[in-house]
């Protein structure tokens, strides 16, 4: 297990789930204890969300935090260097956030990087169908 420390709690997670999801994170700190000065224990938690089971804070019930959430998570798999995940949360905050996200959102996600309606079945509740989770072969 490695430690991940926020800056108001931590979590414990498996190593291998680390080397193989984050392998960035992995290779920076390689199996001791991560202090994560900027990232909140919320963000952490939804962040480890992501690399355990591909949950995402709009999957679950509405809060009234949820932009400020994904915001947050989006900085945190930016500075952890996920950026599937940070891809994800600038395309949900691009299709919900209004124009204040557009161009910033632009930058993190490549027009090359996903085709519109894959996005928009991720962020519909879609994701299967859409075939955004389908691995390909190596």
């Amino acid at each position: 297990m490695v430690g991940l420390c926020a800056s108001d709690g931590s979590l414990s997670v498996h190593a291998c789930l680390l080397a193989c999801r984050a392998s960035a994170l992995w290779q920076r700190f390689g199996g001791r204890q991560v202090l994560l000065e900027d990232v909140s224990l919320e963000s952490l938690h939804d962040f480890v969300a992501y690399l355990y089971c591909e949950r995402l804070p709009w999957d679950q019930v509405s809060s009234p935090r949820l932009v400020q959430r994904i915001e947050a998570l989006k900085r945190t798999a930016l500075s952890l260097e996920v950026l599937p995940l940070a891809r994800l949360c600038a395309a949900w905050l691009f299709m919900h956030g209004g124009a204040r996200y557009r161009c910033e959102s632009a930058v993190v996600i490549r027009v090359s990087d996903f085709e519109v309606d894959r996005i928009v079945g991720l962020l519909t509740g879609d994701a299967l169908t859409s075939g955004i989770f389908t691995r390909r072969g190596k």
